[in-house]
């Protein structure tokens, strides 16, 4: 990759950073014109349009080409499985993900994802697993707690879902999920106890 191309990446999520993430699609989407093999900008904005479902097809078209281009590299396989994720297509979701994983096998982050999936798709019990693997290799990421809680949430588990919230935010004390999540569930088992 050219040192002008490295720029305009570094502009373009610089640019996402300051939340103005037009400007950024901009920037990316003239680097692929220009390079359309370029597998950095072309994960770059797939994981720039992943962050709503409105946009995750489109996210998708990218993504299939980075993964077309490099079938090793489990960051574009990871935000693929995201894009299926975001569009409630769960099956595809986890093949994608585990396919990150087995290139990335301590990726926490696509551990975290396959919790989620696995949630979505109904498998508690495996999803918890999915996330104890993500906490085992990323005890200090806080989302993965407040994932945690949430499926234990749905398992009308709520002394661990609050253990859970708890350490969220034992790391993250400002996490106003995490707060709202633990408020909620002690409110609820404080409403039980009446």
């Amino acid at each position: 990759m050219t040192e002008e191309s490295k720029r305009a990446i570094l502009d373009a999520m610089g640019a996402a950073m300051k939340g103005d993430t037009r400007r950024a699609r901009v920037i990316l989407k003239r680097l692929i014109k220009q390079e359309p093999d370029n597998i950095e900008a072309l994960i770059a904005l797939g994981a720039l349009l992943n962050t709503a479902k409105e946009t995750a097809e489109e996210a998708m078209k990218f993504l299939i080409k980075a993964v077309k281009i490099d079938q090793r590299n489990p960051i574009a396989w990871g935000h693929l499985g995201e894009s299926l994720l975001l569009l409630k297509k769960y099956d595809r979701a986890e093949k994608y993900i585990r396919k990150a994983l087995e290139l990335a096998p301590e990726g926490a982050n696509y551990w975290h994802r396959l919790g989620i999936v696995l949630d979505k798709s109904g498998r508690k019990e495996k999803a918890i697993e999915a996330l104890e693997k993500s906490i085992e290799i990323a005890p200090s990421e806080d989302t993965t707690w407040i994932s945690m809680g949430l499926v234990y949430l749905r398992m009308k588990d709520s002394d661990k879902a609050i253990e859970a919230f708890e350490k969220a935010l034992l790391l993250s004390p400002e996490n106003p999920v995490a707060r709202n999540e633990l408020e909620q569930v002690t409110k609820m088992k404080d409403d039980e106890v009446d």
